[in-house]
């Protein structure tokens, strides 16, 4: 498969992804509780906790992948050169 088929899949699936929640939170609310379209959706509360949640996990790996960078040493630590005498200010 070459890269542009592949980037004109993933851009299909999520443009669908993107029109489907946005029918689901805009358009259903003013649509019968009872009629035929509600039951392609799930309840709407879930319209705004799956963001929720996946906004809170995304941000929580974040902070976990910068505390872990700044808590690890790094492979090279600055050291002053053994050999190298300091000159006195005095």
């Amino acid at each position: 498969m070459q890269i542009q088929t592949i980037g004109k899949i993933g851009l299909a699936t999520v443009t669908s992804f993107y029109i489907y929640y946005l029918v689901w939170v805009l358009i259903t609310p003013f649509i019968d509780a009872n009629h035929k379209v509600q039951s392609y959706f799930p309840h709407r509360d879930y319209a705004y906790m799956i963001p929720t949640v996946l906004i809170i996990f995304i941000v929580s790996i974040f902070f976990t992948f910068i505390g872990l960078v700044l808590i690890t040493p790094s492979k090279k630590q600055i050291t002053a050169p053994q050999n190298v005498k300091v000159k006195n200010s005095e």
